[in-house]
């Protein structure tokens, strides 16, 4: 990671010293030009502020897809940097009484609060390795439905299966071994269920 933290501090440092360059250039070059024009007498100085003004405007998006640029370039890093350690798979010794973690089923899964139905008839099937994303509003359950996931809440209707066994039978400590989940604050809920 620190690789591509030099990296993108470069990008950062380059970007940055670009942009302050090319404004430097414009706005004494803008300046020296309009002198001149002022001092031949084809312009005068209100031109010459009101021209400064438009090539603000016209150059300051050029400034801004610059940055935007090296943040681009950051974020590349950074997904490479994250899908090395998400994408990864490594063996590990089992237990006699350890769950494959194969599939897991919903099945007409129903949970209420206060007799507010927060989710109702859910029926999905999770299979291993695979990434799942959920998604919705403030308030749609996708929280209920990652703690019912980690057994964290017990009290719902319905079937959670793990390789068809009921996940109020199953230890908490395979299932934190097991199930990943990666919040991002209200835009979205990550998922992914994989052999660690």
């Amino acid at each position: 990671m620190l690789k591509s933290q030099l990296k993108g501090a470069k990008v950062n440092a380059k970007t940055d010293m670009f942009n302050k360059f090319s404004s430097a250039i414009l706005y004494y070059g803008i300046w020296l030009v309009g002198s001149y024009f002022i001092i031949i007498g084809n312009m005068n100085l209100a031109q010459i502020i009101a021209f400064t003004q438009l090539v603000s405007s016209i150059s300051f998006p050029l400034h801004m897809v610059l940055g935007l640029t090296s943040d681009y370039y950051n974020g590349k890093e950074v997904k490479k940097y994250l899908e090395k350690y998400i994408n990864f798979n490594f063996e590990r010794r089992k237990n006699s009484n350890e769950i494959e973690f194969k599939e897991i089923a919903i099945k007409n899964l129903n949970f209420s609060i206060n007799d507010v139905k927060i989710l109702n008839n859910v029926n999905l099937s999770l299979q291993f390795n695979r990434k799942y994303v959920l998604l919705g509003e403030s308030g749609s359950g996708k929280s209920t439905f990652v703690n019912l996931l980690f057994n964290n809440k017990s009290d719902f209707t319905g079937e959670i299966l793990i390789d068809d066994i009921d996940i109020r039978k199953i230890d908490r400590s395979q299932l934190f071994d097991n199930i990943g989940y990666f919040p991002q604050k209200i835009i979205f809920l990550i998922i992914v269920l994989e052999k660690i």
